[in-house]
């Protein structure tokens, strides 16, 4: 017995909470996210929340996300391509964090409860679905890590001129005055000949 069926209802699981937790955010209906028959723009921002949660938190491919939405693969990546650039906003950051942090949940409380219903007593078939769903959950925090991680750095940066090249780039700390391009050169590690400090 595969576990594709599984992983197919227990996605389509998660799917239906993400459209729920839109739903209630944005005060919609469910059908007005997946119908695609109202196309303003605040609707189409609510869909491209949807479709990236569910890109996030299921396996479903972006033709499988289409046929679910009812639109076509390449609005699914549109949508994705948005929805990142705005994550660069802190405080719609922290609303889709939130928002995340309930999908995790739910995942966690509902899973047991998921293999009892539709696993039973084969444990071979019960190991594997484990492992798929701690993989997906651990690939998604260490995103979520590597995702802060980066805001963080960006935060911390002070645009300064390379003492090297003179070009500006991103230093973080105050003795930072050589940009990584000029750091991974050869010369840097034998010394530079050519640098001259202007005080």
């Amino acid at each position: 017995m595969s576990i594709r069926p599984l992983v197919k209802k227990f996605d389509e699981i998660i799917c239906d909470h993400i459209l729920e937790l839109i739903a209630q955010k944005h005060q919609v209906e469910i059908f007005d996210i997946i119908s695609m028959k109202m196309k303003t723009h605040q609707m189409s921002r609510i869909r491209w929340e949807a479709w990236w949660l569910a890109s996030k938190y299921t396996s479903f491919s972006r033709y499988a996300l289409a046929n679910i939405f009812s639109c076509d693969a390449s609005s699914i990546y549109h949508g994705n391509q948005k929805i990142e650039e705005a994550r660069k906003d802190k405080k719609f950051s922290f609303e889709m964090e939130n928002i995340q942090t309930k999908i995790l949940h739910f995942i966690q409380t509902n899973f047991p409860q998921f293999k009892k219903s539709y696993i039973g007593s084969n444990q071979k078939i019960e190991r594997s679905f484990d492992q798929y769903v701690k993989y997906q959950l651990k690939a998604t925090r260490h995103e979520n890590i590597k995702y802060w991680a980066e805001k963080k750095k960006e935060h911390l940066q002070t645009k300064r001129k390379c003492l090297h090249c003179q070009k500006e780039f991103g230093a973080i700390g105050k003795f930072n005055r050589i940009c990584e391009h000029c750091k991974s050169s050869a010369n840097f590690y034998d010394g530079f000949n050519d640098t001259t400090v202007s005080l």
